[in-house]
């Protein structure tokens, strides 16, 4: 993301970058399992948890995001055009994602501004 673990635990708007980051990671691997058929419940308030990272813990969150990026893509290609249902999970994942992407941008470009 070209930015420093400090600037990504600044809260803007009553959450910081790591937030939705984390939380859209959590949600792209909950989708992908979802479209593979396990349903399992999540806990959705801990994908919250995780607001301030230090150095590491944030290359770490920026890497396990993009490899859950990585694992919805391949569950969508190879399930979500034989059932309905994943076929909408797959849409509701991609727009949810693309809500939070739109908040980290938003957060992003104010944190620059200060």
């Amino acid at each position: 993301m070209g930015m420093n673990a400090a600037a990504a635990s600044r809260v803007w708007g009553g959450t910081s970058i790591a937030a939705h980051a984390r939380h859209v990671s959590i949600a792209l691997d909950a989708a992908a399992d979802w479209i593979r058929g396990d349903h399992s419940l999540r806990n959705w308030p801990e994908s919250w948890s995780v607001s301030t990272v230090d150095d590491s813990a944030w290359h770490r969150l920026q890497e396990q995001l993009r490899s859950r990026y990585e694992e919805l893509r391949r569950a969508i290609r190879s399930h979500a055009a034989f059932s309905g249902e994943s076929l909408g999970t797959s849409i509701g994942a991609v727009a949810h994602a693309a809500y939070h992407l739109g908040a980290i941008r938003q957060k992003v470009a104010a944190s620059r501004q200060v």
